[in-house]
This record gives C-alpha cells, structure tokens and sequence, in this order.
C-alpha cells in the first residue's frame, strides 16, 4: 500500500487521490490505510452515529497531521445553521 500511494502521488503533483474506505471502526484496513495518506475525512451520518463511536474513531487518528470530519445526511429545520459558536453545527437536532 505504501508503494501504490507514493506512486499515485508521484504521478502528477497536481492530482487529489481519494480513497474511499470502510468505517474506521469497523476495518482494520482502514486504519493501515490512515497511516498512509496526507488527509483524513471523517465522514459522520447525522442522528445515526453515536457521539462515542466518532470519539472513539478520533481517537484512533488523533496523532494524523490533517483530520476534518464531514456531518452528512442533515435535515435543516427552523433555527438550523452552522457557524463557529461551538466549532460546528448548529441544529435543535443535529449533532453537537
């Protein structure tokens, strides 16, 4: 995996690769994969993950130099927004 990715990246400077793989948690391939790459996005399904699974799965990745999570499937109601009050989204019901 580390030839393959170094490789991919010496190919063209300019190209963004993304790869796609299992829930952290979930393969332990994933996390071989995390050693491996300049950026890691944590994707987080809105009112189905719970607060400790994305805990515990940052937690495995802390010591990664960029990490960003991505809330996806959120459904916007009155008062939802997002901003910087609390580094996040904002919702009566989203995740906080």
């Amino acid at each position: 995996m580390t030839r393959l990715v170094g490789e991919l990246a010496a190919y063209d400077p300019n190209r963004v690769v993304l790869f796609d793989a299992p829930p952290l948690l979930a393969a332990p391939e994933t996390r071989a994969l995390a050693a491996q790459v300049g950026q890691i996005v944590l994707v987080i399904e809105a009112q189905r993950t719970p607060r400790n699974t994305v805990t515990e799965a940052l937690e495995l990745i802390k010591d990664f130099p960029v990490v960003m999570t991505l809330l996806n499937k959120v459904h916007g109601g009155a008062g939802a927004g997002y901003g910087y009050g609390s580094y996040g989204y904002h919702s009566e019901h989203g995740f906080r």
